[in-house]
């Protein structure tokens, strides 16, 4: 019943149509006049209707690197050329290493200098130490034979007090004490020069260790530089450019010359589209796109929206925005650079009564036009 009332309804509004028509005929053409006029017929068909915006754009990879070097030499081997399919980490090109490998064994031998160096004052600090566990040692016992004497000195003393022991075993006790109390001093000293020389060759070891480490990292960077004379590919993908040849010199000095140029994957690829700022309103992401590329003319490819970037690009008071289209490139028969003819799908209705424009427009010919403007002046 529904389905009835809405073909009513249609028909209706065709009806409605072709009375207005006909209504603004009479206007034009009657007035008791005969006049003929040819009409264009065509048949009310169900189908689908759909708003796009067209434009232009370049289909390119979805990721391209520029491979360069990091360093200045000449091009020793080359391994990949135009087309060529590359894995990550593959070897691509290698540079003259000949120099990179003499400052990697230069500085492989002033580590092995420094290494020498520091064994000698690791054996000095050994010595060092012996030097002032014998000196405390020393010390030790000058300190002992002074105890000694004093009681000795005491003892003769308290004696000599009693007149038991003469003046003559009392002095000799008395000196014996004072050289007792001059060999703790030497003792002293000597452990003060043995700690001082001690402090002096651990400063010089941390001296070394600091001359260590500076040659240890000069040697990692020239191992790095020497390493940088193999060109590795960074991604896998298909080399679309190669600006070298074997021989040619590279100059790495303020920027790293490009090498080669290597494209991600061309069996998945974007479009880059320029559209209008009057039409940028429209596009939204997953609308549907059909493009074609002069070199396949007939065939329609696919895509679908994936961004709608918002930097303007402004050419000549034109403002566009650029819209990316992902596209899956199974065949192989896209190329990254190629111009394509963008039609995108803004709106659709599906399975809907349509006719041309053109039955609800009316254009009077010019002679009716002419005829019904000296009516109005009479």
């Amino acid at each position: 019943m529904r389905d009835a009332m809405k073909k009513l309804k249609v028909w209706g509004s065709i009806f409605a149509i072709l009375a207005v028509s006909a209504v603004l005929a009479a206007r034009f053409y009657g007035q008791g006049e005969a006049s003929y006029q040819e009409y264009r017929t065509a048949k009310i068909q169900k189908g689908n209707i759909r708003s796009v915006v067209t434009s232009s754009g370049t289909v390119n990879p979805l990721n391209t690197v520029s491979v360069g070097s990091q360093i200045s030499g000449n091009v020793k081997e080359i391994f990949v050329d135009y087309n060529s399919i590359v894995e990550k980490g593959q070897v691509i090109a290698i540079i003259d290493d000949s120099e990179y490998a003499a400052h990697v064994e230069q500085a492989k031998a002033k580590v092995r200098l420094t290494e020498s160096q520091m064994l000698e004052r690791e054996k000095d600090i050994i010595s060092a130490q012996a030097d002032v566990m014998s000196a405390e040692a020393s010390l030790q016992s000058a300190t002992a034979s002074l105890n000694l004497a004093k009681l000795q000195h005491e003892r003769s003393k308290r004696l000599a007090d009693m007149k038991m022991v003469s003046n003559a075993e009392l002095d000799t006790t008395l000196a014996n004490l004072v050289k007792s109390q001059g060999a703790v001093e030497v003792a002293q000293a000597k452990v003060q020069t043995a700690k001082a020389k001690y402090q002096r060759i651990l400063v010089g070891k941390k001296g070394i260790e600091a001359q260590m480490a500076d040659k240890k990292a000069a040697l990692m960077l020239t191992e790095v530089k020497l390493k940088y004379c193999t060109i590795i590919s960074p991604i896998s993908g298909v080399v679309i450019s190669r600006n070298v040849d074997v021989g040619q010199t590279v100059a790495a000095t303020l920027s790293s010359p490009t090498l080669f140029s290597i494209a991600e994957d061309l069996s998945r690829m974007q479009l880059e589209v320029d559209v209008s700022e009057s039409d940028i309103g429209q596009i939204k992401q997953l609308q549907n796109v059909e493009f074609t590329v002069d070199a396949f003319p007939e065939k329609k490819f696919k895509a679908v929206v994936k961004q709608v970037r918002n930097t303007p690009t402004n050419i000549q008071n034109v403002v566009t925005y650029k819209v990316i289209a992902s596209v899956v490139n199974d065949q192989q028969l896209l190329r990254p650079g190629m111009t394509a003819n963008v039609t995108i799908e803004t709106a659709k209705v599906d399975d809907v009564f349509k006719v041309p424009n053109s039955a609800i427009r009316f254009k009077p010919p010019e002679d009716s036009k002419k005829g019904q403007q000296a009516k109005s002046r009479k």
